[in-house]
């Protein structure tokens, strides 16, 4: 089951990663990047049609799914019953 700490990860002697533009980035790649890189590429990774998300990530999407209908209908707000 894919949770919401899927999205980045440890790997011995590496800080931290990051799957950005179907590849796994590294803090000291993406750190190299200038700025209008970093950003570039954080825009390409932005899936705008959900018929696009990789099927590996659509555990994750109907997790968040649950969580929004779940906020909106108000059993997840504080003090809700």
């Amino acid at each position: 089951m894919v949770t919401h700490d899927a999205r980045a990860g440890s790997v011995a002697g590496v800080r931290r990663v990051a799957r950005v533009d179907g590849r796994i980035w590294t803090v000291e790649e993406l750190e190299a990047l200038s700025p209008r890189e970093q950003d570039e590429l954080f825009r390409a990774s932005i899936v705008r049609d959900l018929a696009e998300v990789p099927p590996e990530l659509r555990p994750l999407l109907e997790w968040v799914r649950a969580e929004v209908e779940a906020r909106i209908e108000g059993r997840d707000l504080p003090g809700a019953s």
